[in-house]
């Protein structure tokens, strides 16, 4: 009970401070302001704090009340565009970035620059900025972090008398070779070093060819130019895939041709695989399975072809405020300001099924953060995956800013399915990243 009541008032101190919004109309507030909140879907346990932290926010404007929805990724699109088609769109929606590229392509989205400055601009992440700002503003505001990187069980890794992590692909092989075991006799290893999943459901493929390519630099547009930058880099495209497929064939279970992020967190808990790139569910998710294996668990960047890689595969949750009447975009923004006190943003984090990490610097020193018993146990853990990983992080068409490239890449399968293709051997490296190249073209070709 005092958590909680510490919450509350960690909130309301946090309305007290908002003095940036200059929000002081008494039109507005005398107006009755009805907004609607999309939340893409999530645990009981993360909806429940952000209604908790909706009430609380929502009681310092008592004009305005707020309509809670959740919306599963699978139909956030199509939802979006109905509401667009009908010209009633959300106020408030909270949800990754490819959804921000998406909203402002179709000039649905209002600036929040405000909104970061008046929060503090310098306790932001700057990747988490950079990835939605376009035309000299900013688009969302950044609440969580994802991460992408190699999760491993350290048990299976000292049992094969490893020591130290790889830091590039030819330490990664050989770390792989030596955890892939066959234990039985039979002639098939029972034991796999490192999974590569290329099934073509919910990007597990796609998320396996980025992670080589991003380590080496490969990008879909110029981080610095926003130019299409792919095309030159073709040649390096299929190295890297020739990589990721070897791996694939050589130290990853047969059905890893089919599996996605969940088969990979099943693997790592009953040690069928030691090593895998995944987002960090595994780490919530033993816990609810067996936690006796928690203090087994561990992560490293996906390396580079000679050292470090130059980039990872990220990405994140938003809260971005549709295009709106005035005292509707005013309500909102006051409403988001208050939901990014810094012990708040940790309580999000800390209530998702996935290891969330906050996407503003402050909200680790909070209490809520730093009480928390998972982050305690993973505090090594997430020491380097904020030095290491989610401060240089791309994800699809977005390493310049916003880009609709992005949100096509993401609501289709092409991708996935030519990687397997190339899995299945029915088609080679070579081809795949043609294909894969004429696709983001044409996509880009589109705008």
């Amino acid at each position: 009970m005092s958590s909680k009541l510490g919450s509350v008032r960690a909130l309301l101190l946090g309305v007290v401070a908002l003095s940036a919004l200059d929000l002081s109309d008494r039109a507005m507030a005398q107006q009755a302001v009805a907004l609607t909140l999309w939340q893409q879907a999530s645990t009981p346990a993360h909806e429940a704090v952000l209604k908790q932290q909706l009430e609380v926010c929502s009681a310092q404007q008592p004009n305005v009340k707020v309509g809670l929805q959740s919306v599963g990724l699978d139909v956030m699109y199509p939802r979006l565009a109905t509401s667009l088609r009908d010209r009633r769109p959300p106020n408030i929606i909270i949800t990754v970035e490819s959804v921000v590229a998406f909203l402002h392509d179709k000039k649905s989205l209002v600036a929040v620059d405000d909104v970061i400055d008046g929060h503090g601009r310098a306790d932001f992440i700057p990747a988490f900025l950079q990835a939605v700002s376009a035309g000299g503003k900013t688009w969302a505001v950044p609440d969580w972090a994802l991460h992408h990187a190699v999760w491993y069980r350290k048990d299976l890794l000292a049992q094969a008398g490893i020591q130290s992590t790889p830091k590039t692909w030819a330490e990664l092989e050989a770390m792989a070779a030596k955890l892939t075991i066959d234990k039985d006799g039979d002639g098939k290893p029972d034991q796999f070093g490192f999974a590569v999943p290329w099934g073509a459901k919910f990007f597990a493929a796609q998320q396996s060819l980025f992670d080589a390519l991003y380590a080496e630099g490969i990008t879909v547009v110029d981080p610095k130019g926003g130019s299409y930058s792919f095309a030159g880099r073709k040649a390096d495209a299929v190295q890297s895939l020739d990589y990721m497929m070897k791996m694939h064939k050589a130290f990853s279970p047969p059905a890893s041709i089919d599996w996605t992020l969940l088969e990979i967190r099943t693997a790592l808990m009953n040690g069928q695989i030691a090593a895998g790139a995944e987002w960090g569910g595994v780490v919530k998710f033993v816990e609810q399975q067996r936690p006796e294996l928690l203090d087994q668990l561990s992560v490293f960047p996906f390396p580079g072809r000679d050292g470090p890689a130059k980039a990872s595969l990220g990405g994140g949750f938003y809260m971005m405020i549709g295009a709106a009447p005035e005292a509707e975009v005013a309500a909102s923004k006051k409403l988001v300001a208050c939901l990014m006190q810094p012990s708040e943003v940790a309580r999000r984090a800390n209530s998702r099924a996935i290891f969330a990490l906050p996407a503003i610097n402050s909200a680790y020193d909070s209490e809520a953060f730093k009480s928390d018993p998972i982050n305690v146990r993973f505090a090594k853990e997430i020491e380097t995956i904020r030095r290491d990983v989610i401060n240089r992080w791309y994800r699809y068409g977005l390493e310049a800013g916003l880009n609709p490239v992005s949100s096509i890449m993401e609501s289709t399968s092409v991708i996935n399915e030519s990687m397997q293709k190339v899995a299945l051997g029915r088609q080679t490296s070579v081809q795949a990243i043609d294909e894969l190249d004429q696709f983001m073209k044409s996509s880009l070709d589109r705008r």
